[in-house]
């Protein structure tokens, strides 16, 4: 219906219809280019990030990852991922996204560079734009950051700033959506 009015559409029942989701408005360009195959490809390409950034994870963070191939399968045969993942749905993306700011959270925490904490407030804000129940990862953020300061003894001043750059970057990102 947004495509065929050419923009928002008041949806009759349809209460959400008001504020799409970050990831339902990336397969809306996948219908307009396309049609439902490239959204659900869209879909699946989220899949296979997530599988990448798995064996990425495993292969250079994990001293004993003798099988990092067991746990892609075991990730592809959990029900929910193995029903949706061929659908134009919104949790692989809460999954990617999330993935994206632990890692960026943890690269953050062992050198402390801005740049990762920057990455970790757009893939946070990313995540809660895609769907409402990672809503609860900016407070996970927020302890993250007071964490970090506590075990570099950052004076409260500096952990303040960094509070507030990761909030500030995360509502940006975040509430278009």
């Amino acid at each position: 219906l947004f495509l065929n009015h050419h923009g928002f559409y008041f949806i009759q029942g349809n209460v959400f219809a008001h504020y799409p989701l970050h990831s339902e408005m990336l397969y809306l360009i996948g219908l307009l280019l396309q049609g439902d195959i490239l959204a659900k490809g869209i879909h699946f390409l989220a899949h296979l990030f997530i599988l990448l950034g798995m064996y990425h994870f495993i292969r250079f963070n994990m001293e004993m990852h003798n099988f990092p191939a067991l746990s892609l399968i075991l990730f592809c045969t959990i029900p929910s991922v193995f029903l949706i993942s061929h659908m134009a749905y919104n949790d692989l993306f809460v999954t990617l996204y999330t993935m994206g700011a632990v890692f960026a959270f943890i690269k953050w925490s062992r050198n402390l560079e801005k740049g990762w904490l920057f990455l970790r407030s757009v893939f946070t804000g990313f995540a809660i734009a895609s769907k409402y129940t990672a809503l609860f990862l900016p407070s996970l953020g927020f302890f993250g950051v007071v964490w970090v300061s506590h075990q570099n003894c950052f004076t409260t001043r500096r952990t303040l700033y960094l509070q507030l750059i990761y909030g500030c970057i995360l509502i940006i990102t975040g509430s278009p959506f």
